[in-house]
C-alpha cells in the first residue's frame, strides 16, 4: 500500500507541479484587477495587493546519516524540516512556487521542492522567493505601469511587486505600527490556507505534518505536500467556499473544478 501511495503522489505532483508553481491564468490583468478590488474592499491600507505570500515548514523524522541530518536541521526550531513557499489569492486558491522534478522524489533516493523549487531544508523565505522565479513570472504577465503586488512578511525584501510590513530599524513610528497591524490583519489568510481547522492543507491531510511519517530517504515527502495542496484546491473549487474567500466576502470568484483542472495552454505554463 505504501508503494502505491508513493507512486500516486509522485505521479500527481509531477503532472501538476507547473499549475501549482505558477498558474498564469489567475494572474492575468482581468483576474488581478478583481483580486485587488477584493482586497481593497476589506480595507487594505496599501494599493495594488492581490495575493499573499509566506513560507511554511514541514517537520520531518530524523533523517539517516549525518550529512542528511545536517542538511535538514533547523537550529532555530531545533527540528529537522523543509520549507515551502505559499501564495494564496483572496478566493482561497493556493499555489506553491515553484517545485521542480529534481526534488519531487528526493524521498526515494539518496539525498546528494520547492524551489529550485522548494529548496530542501530550512531555507530562508527570501532565498526561496529568489530561486522560485515568481517575481519574474509576474513581470511577464503584469503590465509595467500597474501597481499590482503580493503582500508578504518582514522576511521578504521589498520590491515593486512585493510589499511587506516595516521593520523596527526602518524608522518606527505610531503610523508605521498601525500600518503593520492592518497588513497583519490581511496577511493572516495565508496561515488559514495551510492550517485552518477543517479547511487548511494540514487539517485536511494531517499525514503531511506528522513528522514521524515524513521519512526523507524513504518517502517522497515533497510530493506528498504538493499533492495535498492540489487536492485541497480541488475541494475548494468543488465546495465554492473556504475561510479565505469568506473573509473577503467572496468578491473574487472561485474557479469551478472543471476550470481549475483544465489543461494549461503553452502560454500559461
Amino acid at each position: 500500500m505504501s508503494q502505491v501511495i508513493n507512486q500516486f503522489a509522485l505521479a500527481v505532483a509531477k503532472k501538476f507541479q507547473r499549475r501549482l508553481a505558477f498558474d498564469a491564468r489567475f494572474f492575468q490583468p482581468d483576474w488581478t484587477t478583481a483580486a485587488v478590488a477584493a482586497v481593497a474592499a476589506k480595507g487594505s491600507p496599501l494599493p495594488g495587493i492581490c495575493a499573499f505570500i509566506d513560507g511554511t515548514g514541514q517537520n520531518l523524522a530524523r533523517p539517516k546519516g549525518k550529512d542528511n541530518q545536517a542538511a535538514f536541521y533547523s537550529g532555530k526550531d531545533s527540528k529537522h524540516t523543509t520549507r515551502y513557499q505559499g501564495v494564496v489569492a483572496p478566493n482561497g486558491v493556493l499555489g506553491v512556487p515553484g517545485y521542480s522534478d529534481a526534488h519531487l522524489d528526493v524521498g526515494c533516493r539518496d539525498l546528494a521542492y520547492l524551489n529550485v523549487l522548494t529548496p530542501l531544508g530550512p531555507r530562508h523565505d527570501a532565498y526561496i522567493l529568489e530561486q522560485s522565479g515568481l517575481l519574474d513570472n509576474l513581470k511577464r504577465v503584469w503590465p509595467e505601469e500597474t501597481p499590482w503586488c503580493l503582500l508578504g512578511d518582514s522576511a521578504y525584501p521589498r520590491s515593486k511587486r512585493l510589499v511587506r510590513p516595516a521593520k523596527r530599524d526602518e524608522g518606527w513610528t505610531a503610523t508605521t505600527e498601525a500600518l503593520n497591524a492592518e497588513l497583519g490583519r490581511l496577511r493572516i489568510v495565508i496561515e488559514w490556507a495551510f492550517g485552518a481547522s477543517g479547511y487548511g492543507v494540514a487539517s485536511r491531510f494531517e499525514g503531511v505534518v506528522d513528522s514521524r511519517r515524513m521519512l526523507v530517504g524513504e518517502r517522497p515527502v515533497s510530493a506528498y505536500m504538493l499533492t495535498a495542496v492540489l487536492l485541497t484546491n480541488m475541494i475548494v473549487c468543488d465546495d465554492q467556499s473556504n475561510p479565505v474567500a469568506q473573509y473577503f466576502g467572496h468578491k473574487l470568484a472561485i474557479p469551478s473544478l472543471t476550470e481549475y483542472m483544465a489543461p494549461l495552454s503553452p502560454s500559461e505554463r
